[in-house]
């Protein structure tokens, strides 16, 4: 389904059989009353989670091309709302008791990797154990730059999305965390995978 406008009953149940909610900014989603209602049905009617993105900015014209598109061009416009994903998500939670929160994307190179630990981890503890952790290292040069953030070094957060991918390899049993860093980034988000509370 398309969630332009208001969803309705049809458009939730017509998802696939382990459903999950795509949350794709729009003006309704931004709302506070239009997404609860929106997430409250969908978690009532048996939906597994929310997916939510990311962008700090979007501006109003970019040579970057968007890889997810015929065209380039993502298929939004620069004064669509999109809300912090963490922030947003936590609100979720409070509202919702089963839904899982996941991110498709977390743009980890824009993000200082302790901060987001103990970000991921409080949210993660205070819904239940209910995150689920999609991260990537971004498309938009635009964004990087105006977040003064080096375009070039992005990559450098690779070592983390292989952390991430193993972290779960690395728990042991009662025994505390084993952390086996690959850079601070690495080390941070795989403390947030075994131990959960940061």
């Amino acid at each position: 389904p398309t969630w332009a406008g208001s969803p309705t009953k049809r458009e939730i149940v017509a998802l696939p059989a382990t459903p999950s909610v795509p949350v794709v900014a729009t003006d309704w989603i931004a709302t506070t009353d239009a997404a609860l209602v929106m997430l409250t049905a969908a978690e009532a009617a048996g939906f597994e989670s929310v997916w939510t993105v990311e962008h700090v900015i979007y501006p109003d014209d970019y040579a970057s091309t968007y890889p997810y598109s015929p065209d380039g061009k993502m298929p939004a416009v620069p004064s669509t709302p999109i809300q912090d994903p963490l922030v947003w998500l936590a609100y979720v939670a409070s509202a919702t008791t089963s839904l899982r929160l996941a991110t498709g994307i977390l743009i980890l190179p824009q993000r200082n990797p302790v901060v987001l630990a103990k970000e991921l981890a409080t949210l993660d503890h205070l819904s239940g154990g209910r995150v689920e952790l999609g991260i990537g290292v971004g498309w938009l040069e635009e964004e990087f730059v105006a977040l003064g953030v080096p375009w070039p070094r992005r990559g450098a957060s690779d070592g983390c999305c292989h952390c991430v991918g193993h972290a779960e390899a690395d728990r042991r049993p009662g025994g505390g965390p084993r952390i086996s860093p690959r850079g601070s980034t690495a080390g941070a988000l795989a403390l947030f995978l075994q131990v959960g509370f940061v």
